[in-house]
């Protein structure tokens, strides 16, 4: 794990805006980060623990030697990775809380429509707007999942790059 110093050198080369943080944020965001590293290093939720179980179960009964490749992409697995070290797990499940009441609002106001009109075309045309209204929504929580992944992902590929680049430098690797 980085030191703080560390830390703070990493995160203002890849934020700009990180270079205006107070020194009490910049404890707060170390603290965040030091928080989410100790999560992932004890086991996280029951979810991961589950996923390692299920994993570890699947590898069993294969035999040595076989190779079974992975169904994800690239992208999918350093999309995992970055997400199971995140600082912002709290920020995505609060886009995720806001995304499925704004679906379920949607619903139930296409419901009021569909009960409120005894016109069928009006209640079709209600319904036709909620469901464009609810793809709506998840594409926006789909791209706000984004958007909280870049910073990550420009600190893990910065990261990585330095490591290769020490590997590269480094006569006894």
């Amino acid at each position: 794990m980085k030191s703080f110093e560390e830390f703070k050198e990493s995160r203002a080369g890849v934020d700009p805006s990180a270079r205006r943080m107070t020194e009490y944020q910049w404890k707060q965001a170390y603290a965040a980060y030091v928080s989410s590293r100790e999560r992932v290093r004890g086991g996280g939720g029951s979810s991961s623990s589950a996923g390692r179980r299920g994993r570890s179960a699947g590898s069993q009964g294969s035999s040595r030697g076989t190779h079974t490749p992975s169904l994800k992409s690239e992208a999918g697995i350093l999309r995992d990775k970055v997400r199971g070290e995140t600082a912002y797990s709290d920020l995505r499940m609060l886009v995720d809380i806001f995304a499925w009441v704004g679906i379920a609002l949607i619903i139930a106001g296409a419901l009021v429509s569909v009960i409120g009109y005894p016109n069928g075309m009006v209640a079709v045309a209600a319904i036709v707007g909620a469901g464009v209204q609810v793809v709506v929504a998840l594409a926006l929580r789909l791209l706000a999942h984004v958007f909280i992944d870049v910073p990550d992902i420009a600190l893990y590929r910065q990261l990585m790059s330095e490591q290769s680049t020490a590997k590269s430098t480094d006569p006894d690797a």
